[in-house]
């Protein structure tokens, strides 16, 4: 999982130099991963969230929002982990949370949807069984776990033992 999100553009640290372990990575938000974010992301309505930390959805939380919809990762905002204050202040904006206590298949499965963030959403249209025109999301698989075990694969809730 820490090369996918290398390879997606995140910076996140070398083990090889600072301590390791738990079931989390808490990833940099590097420059390319700000030019990723669409812009309109950090203005209204997506600039206002209730959950976050002084109800301001700042560049974790619009990065983990429009990850979560337009690319189905599921990452979680650092803003929760800093004080209220720091939060405020902008501490938490470079960083976001990331998760690794999932099956290897899982982990598999988030980091082949991680391949398509640095580029714009391909949507490809491709028939059913019965004809029908579809849409899909291509190589960019929508895959995102929660601590339930749950996994979302394009918009579908899966559950995973």
């Amino acid at each position: 999982l820490g090369k996918a999100l290398k390879d997606a553009g995140f910076a996140i640290p070398d083990y090889d130099k600072t301590p390791g372990g738990g079931f989390f990575i808490f990833a940099r938000i590097t420059p390319e991963m700000r030019r990723a974010l669409p812009s309109d992301r950090m203005e209204s309505p997506f600039a206002s969230n209730p959950a976050a930390p002084g109800g301001k959805a700042r560049l974790d939380w619009a990065l983990c929002q429009w990850m979560a919809e337009e690319r189905g990762v599921l990452c979680i905002p650092s803003s929760p982990f800093f004080s209220r204050e720091r939060a405020a202040g902008g501490a938490s904006d470079e960083f976001i949370r990331v998760a690794f206590c999932k099956t290897d298949e899982t982990i598999e499965r988030a980091a082949e949807a991680l391949k398509g963030l640095r580029s714009p959403l391909e949507v490809e249209e491709r028939e059913d069984s019965d004809g029908d025109i579809i849409e899909g999301r291509g190589e960019a698989e929508a895959v995102s776990a929660g601590s339930s075990g749950n996994v979302v694969i394009n918009g579908v809730g899966v559950t995973t033992q």
